[in-house]
């Protein structure tokens, strides 16, 4: 018996890589790697799911839940997304967290 093929099924996750937790296998390989970046030294206060309150004028308006933060050693902030796709509402969001709290969103 054939199956059909469904466009946007999820994918069997690939087994070399544990997910543990992750949504996603990226997720787990990006989790990884920056795992081992933070072990090097290389980075430091390596953070997973971070929210972030978007108010405007004290109203609050949405809230953004970052896949990961970290610090360069020259102590500035990095905000990371691993993205398979970019919905219209991830796309407001980052134009928020831009305009309410000048933080620009790194895409892998």
């Amino acid at each position: 018996m054939r199956y059909a093929s469904y466009k946007y099924a999820p994918q069997k996750p690939y087994q070399a890589i544990p997910r543990d937790g992750f949504p996603s296998c990226k997720h787990a390989y990006r989790a990884s790697r920056l795992k081992t970046l933070e072990a090097d030294g290389r980075i430091s206060d390596l953070k997973f799911e971070v929210p972030f309150s978007l108010e405007v004028k004290e109203v609050f308006i949405a809230r953004y839940i970052a896949d990961f933060t970290y610090k360069l050693p020259n102590g500035r902030m990095i905000v990371e997304d691993v993205k398979g796709r970019r919905s219209p509402i991830y796309e407001f969001k980052k134009k928020l967290m831009k305009a309410c709290l000048n933080i620009e969103i790194i895409e892998t």
